[in-house]
């Protein structure tokens, strides 16, 4: 969400403070019992913010930016501000009902959607970025002299790979958080490791999964083959 994460975030924040203080401020209203209802259902709005503010987090971490995913977030932007229009305005018990019933159906809902194509789209991502680290660790194994390195890179894919998000939001926010933090890291070191050569330059690509055909020259090719690697790998025509 390049250009919206700011609008996001405001609206987060404007949501946060409005759900959040406004069951005490509603108590000073005389709107009988539809009132103590719509307190009643706010009392999970801190855990809704704090579940919002997790995926778009993880919305940033995760290079999630196509036109289908833009738009649960927006779906998730839009809710949000309605139901705080709606609770803000609200001058009679009816006007309660509808904001009570939005919060605990539209929004609900555009975060639970949004909530699932993360996860989907985790798996998306660990095919396209952590698996590659698994190959990379293997050869770097075999060329010798990067066995820390190398192990790193392995386990850091693995883990990846292992890794099944559970119902809890702040629990996937901060492994992915954590295994992207070390992804980044271990890259750093990968690049710092070699230097420059036909060779350095496949494997550099290959952990960044944008190697290509042409880039398997008879050097790398002969190079893959010595260390039996050459069927293995996942390169784009």
């Amino acid at each position: 969400m390049k250009d919206g994460e700011g609008i996001v975030s405001d609206n987060l924040s404007k949501l946060e403070a409005l759900l959040t203080e406004l069951p005490s401020a509603l108590e000073n209203q005389s709107l009988g019992e539809e009132l103590a209802r719509t307190v009643q259902a706010l009392q999970t709005a801190e855990q809704q913010v704090l579940r919002i503010a997790a995926l778009l987090s993880i919305v940033e971490l995760l290079d999630y930016d196509s036109d289908v995913q833009t738009e649960y977030v927006e779906d998730v932007q839009d809710e949000a501000r309605k139901v705080g229009m709606m609770l803000e305005q609200a001058e009679a018990a009816e006007d309660l009902k509808l904001a009570s019933s939005r919060y605990k159906n539209e929004l609900s809902s555009a975060i639970s959607n949004l909530d699932r194509d993360l996860r989907q789209h985790w798996k998306n991502f660990v095919l396209q970025e952590f698996r590659p680290l698994i190959d990379v660790g293997e050869m770097l194994r075999n060329l010798g002299g990067q066995d820390d390195l190398a192990t790193e890179l392995t386990n850091c894919g693995r883990t990846a790979n292992e890794f099944q998000p559970g119902s809890d939001t702040t629990i996937f926010l901060e492994k992915v958080s954590s295994l992207v933090a070390k992804r980044d890291q271990l890259q750093h070191r990968r690049k710092a490791a070699f230097g420059e050569g036909e060779v350095a330059s496949f494997i550099n690509a290959l952990a960044e999964n944008r190697a290509t055909l042409d880039m398997v020259s008879d050097e790398v090719r002969s190079w893959l083959e010595e260390k039996g690697s050459l069927n293995r790998l996942r390169v784009t025509i």
